[in-house]
């Protein structure tokens, strides 16, 4: 929820619901349904501007297979997603996409097992159509595209005290027809590192390079590290801070006509963020909480969009 006090018509409201049916859970073979939907209002726009509100929807099913034991096991999966933007200065970015995903586990120690995980994803823009739109210029450039990834790991305890996850793999996005948007294929992968000194606290640290989707140049490279640490205190109170630094890489960004939409004509964007989150809560009883969060992110970023030109 946000509110503007010298512009109340601006206030919005944010609004969220999960669904999710599990056939057979703790069964050796079991079927998920689930649907997750989001009206997000973020960024914040300013006055005179559209709002920026969409809403997203993930709906899709997953199949579970296992030996006995469960020493061996699959996951197959299908989600079909939807973007849908409310003001129509924005209904170039409705996207719809269907996302298929596999996973194997092989757990070969009480507390360790190996996994391989693919995932890909065909994402279409059907509101992209310059030609029946007012002065294109200011519209991103997008495109159909697939992003492709692939990793293979090892997640495990060395001790009761100490686990180690470790992930590393290809991933890609390929753009159909729309040679004039870069590509790419690169090594991603994770690392990190948890400990446990004490039932009451944990601490990991941690790296992870992937590939992500955006509005702005189709897909986002990301390079971080990470610092998470989490502490029960009495029992009831559940105190937790998650602080990551890292280098951010887009894909071309052009407007509508194949241009740059850059004030100095770059065409790539590049960012350093750096992220803190602190988060509370306080359990009353077993099955009741209460919890707050917070954070602050910083984003810099030499690229300047040119939202003037015509």
């Amino acid at each position: 929820f946000y509110h503007y006090f010298h512009a109340t018509h601006r206030t919005n409201v944010a609004a969220q619901g999960d669904f999710n049916l599990t056939i057979r859970p703790d069964g050796r073979f079991s079927f998920t349904i689930h649907d997750r939907y989001r009206r997000n209002i973020r960024p914040f726009a300013f006055d005179g501007a559209g709002t920026y509100a969409y809403h997203s929807n993930v709906a899709g099913a997953l199949l579970k297979l296992a030996t006995p034991g469960e020493v061996f096991t699959a996951r197959i999966g299908f989600d079909f997603i939807f973007n849908i933007f409310e003001d129509a200065s924005f209904s170039y970015l409705n996207n719809v996409a269907s996302r298929g995903s596999f996973e194997m586990l092989w757990q070969f120690f009480p507390r360790t097992l190996l996994f391989f995980r693919s995932e890909a994803t065909h994402q279409g823009y059907y509101g992209f159509a310059p030609e029946n739109l007012h002065h294109p210029s200011y519209m991103v450039r997008l495109a159909d595209n697939t992003r492709v990834n692939a990793v293979v790991g090892m997640n495990g305890g060395f001790t009761p005290k100490l686990s180690l996850l470790a992930e590393i793999g290809y991933g890609a996005a390929y753009i159909m027809r729309a040679p004039e948007l870069s590509e790419v294929e690169t090594v991603i992968g994770r690392a990190q590192l948890t400990l446990t000194p004490r039932e009451s606290l944990t601490v990991k640290f941690g790296y992870d390079r992937g590939i992500h989707p955006s509005f702005s140049g189709l897909y986002y490279t990301l390079d971080r590290g990470l610092f998470d640490i989490e502490a029960i205190l009495a029992r009831r109170f559940l105190l937790g801070f998650t602080f990551w630094a890292g280098y951010l890489s887009s894909g071309t960004v052009l407007n509508a006509y194949g241009a740059p939409l850059d004030l100095s004509g770059r065409t790539e964007r590049t960012d350093v963020v750096v992220d803190g989150r602190l988060r509370a809560e306080y359990r009353i009883r077993d099955w009741i909480a209460i919890t707050a969060s917070g954070g602050v992110t910083w984003d810099q970023t030499g690229f300047q969009y040119n939202r003037f030109v015509i």
